[in-house]
């Protein structure tokens, strides 16, 4: 008998962290604690992840701060030209 279970192609288990969800938890972390308290190994901590799994969304704590920067400049509107 022919299967007409449409598959999505990927398997095993949905991703847990993206890079939304770290930078959420970035900003929790800037906002609470400061900025000299955040590192990948803290921000792993509080996603109960490890900080290797950071590296696979960000690649390194330089982009991560400048995907924060950029995320917070979003917010302002941008002036007419």
């Amino acid at each position: 008998m022919e299967s007409r279970i449409q598959r999505s192609g990927r398997t095993g288990r949905p991703p847990r962290l993206s890079q939304e969800a770290i930078l959420v938890a970035a900003q929790r972390i800037l906002d609470t604690e400061g900025p000299e308290r955040l590192s990948m190994r803290r921000l792993a901590r509080e996603m109960s992840s490890t900080a290797m799994a950071l590296y696979h969304h960000v690649q390194d704590k330089d982009e991560l701060l400048l995907l924060l920067l950029d995320a917070h400049a979003r917010r302002y509107p941008r002036p007419e030209l």
